[in-house]
């Protein structure tokens, strides 16, 4: 009787595990979640909306269910953490150049409304107080 019961903890204790493994990989797909959400939010603020960052953002979810296909068909815990190291070295890539893109963007647009600025002045046909005197 005790050999049964010591026999069905081990068995419980090997289930155990595999709970462990899944829980491991609900982390994973909760993480790739939350940072496929905060790039799309990040997106969507910009006012213009620009097909390349639709594109990335595309290529970046192609990139992610890919990985998970992958994830689910291996077995190999150590390919998977190499995978998911990957996944996420390519992710933060992807998040720092849209970063990129957006502060080039906000530097461009900051530079447009400087010019247009400059432009309206009497060179450029502008009205000023003066024209508007003699008229």
């Amino acid at each position: 009787m005790v050999d049964a019961n010591e026999e069905e903890d081990d068995e419980n204790d090997v289930d155990d595990d595999d709970d462990d493994y899944d829980d491991d990989d609900d982390v994973v797909f909760a993480f790739v979640v939350v940072v496929v959400a905060a790039a799309a939010a990040a997106d969507d603020d910009d006012d213009n909306d620009d097909d390349d960052d639709d594109e990335m953002m595309q290529l970046l979810l192609l990139m992610i269910v890919m990985i998970m296909m992958m994830m689910m068909m291996m077995v190999v815990k150590a390919v998977v953490i190499v995978i998911m190291m990957i996944m996420v070295v390519i992710v933060v890539v992807v998040v720092m150049m849209m970063m990129m893109m957006m502060m080039m963007m906000m530097m461009v647009s900051t530079k447009t409304v400087q010019t247009g600025e400059a432009d309206q002045g009497p060179e450029a046909g502008g009205e000023t107080p003066a024209n508007v005197a003699e008229i």
